[in-house]
């Protein structure tokens, strides 16, 4: 293997950091190592728990050239035994680990991707049958902390600056993303016949009297509850699987994936309970009205969400407090179907 250049270096960050898109910053990442290496595996993984056990979800994968993505919404995935040592060891010490097969023909080594809280947030497992140049260890961990710290600037980007939510830009994006990716499974499934697949709820939520807490006490105190009512929704919903994101005003909307509605309709309840039960100082209680609908072939993102939004104002118009489901309510003929919106982009939400 020849010494790596400075070209070579520049031209992979260049590669990696003119996409905005995390499948594709993790396939480029990948597809630089392999072009580096000759007979060797990369494998990619987010760390979805690290406390009390470790869980792994796979991201991204470099198997003989063939290089491709699990997908962001990647389950946990089952890592061979004799690994579990050296992840612990890169987890907990945010260190490079190397780890050999029981018969010394294989090494693995272990990288971690470490983020602004000094925390492991992905690990990157290398594969070879022998020792790589030092080059190779040097650059595949330098390019572990760009990968990091790009993917915080794009973060940080995405997200509202008061709640720390995810901003509805992002919003409107995962909802495309989901409708293609329903759209493609619709297909597969009508082939294979799949029966309770996992699925995609959306709920609106919003705080019920907003406005008067404004009025009474002020727009600085109706933001401490905006954020306590967010660090409500984090602390209930998973982090890695389910999305919360700030609408605009005291308006939030959640993806949630679920296999059923009643599954979908317990974690929704739970949300508005917990909500309903926390002490906000000086205001004492404030509730939440929910709407939800499931997440299937809709035309756009702004038609899923004004069916979200007519169970919404259903809830609001019948006493606050409570959640109702779009399909549940056109099924008992008490609101009519949703009219097509148009674009989201011609609404005005604030």
């Amino acid at each position: 293997m020849n010494k790596i250049s400075t070209i070579q270096i520049i031209d992979s960050l260049a590669e990696m950091t003119r996409h905005h898109d995390r499948e594709i910053i993790e396939k480029s990442l990948l597809k630089t190592l392999d072009e580096l290496t000759t007979g060797q595996e990369f494998r990619l993984y987010r760390v979805i728990e690290a406390k009390p056990k470790i869980v792994l979800g796979m991201l991204a994968y470099s198997v003989n050239s063939v290089i491709d993505t699990a997908g962001k919404y990647a389950k946990t995935h089952c890592i061979p035994e004799h690994l579990n040592a050296g992840i612990e060891a890169t987890v907990s010490l945010s260190s490079l680990e190397q780890v050999l097969d029981k018969d010394g023909r294989v090494t693995h080594y272990i990288y971690p991707a470490i983020d602004h809280n000094n925390d492991v947030f992905a690990v990157l497992i290398q594969e070879c049958k022998k020792t790589p140049d030092l080059d190779i260890l040097r650059y595949a961990h330098g390019l572990l902390k760009v990968y990091a710290n790009y993917l915080e600037l794009i973060d940080n980007n995405e997200r509202d600056k008061l709640t720390q939510l995810l901003n509805r830009e992002t919003l409107d994006k995962e909802l495309i993303s989901i409708l293609i990716r329903n759209n493609e499974k619709n297909c597969r499934r009508r082939i294979k016949r799949e029966k309770n697949p996992l699925g995609f709820w959306l709920g609106v939520v919003d705080i019920d009297h907003f406005k008067a807490v404004n009025d009474r006490f002020g727009h600085l105190f109706g933001d401490e509850v905006l954020i306590l009512v967010a660090r409500q929704m984090k602390s209930d919903i998973r982090g890695d699987e389910d999305l919360i994101y700030r609408f605009g005003g005291e308006e939030f909307v959640i993806l949630l994936q679920a296999y059923e509605m009643k599954e979908a309709k317990s974690v929704f309840e739970r949300l508005r309970k917990n909500i309903e039960n926390q002490e906000f100082p000086q205001l004492g209680h404030v509730t939440v009205s929910i709407g939800i609908m499931q997440v299937t072939n809709q035309d756009s993102p702004s038609e899923a969400i004004a069916c979200a939004d007519q169970a919404l104002y259903y809830a609001k118009e019948h006493g606050r407090n409570q959640i109702r489901v779009y399909e549940e309510l056109l099924e008992q003929g008490l609101i009519e179907k949703a009219p097509q919106s148009p674009e989201s982009g011609d609404v005005e939400f604030f």
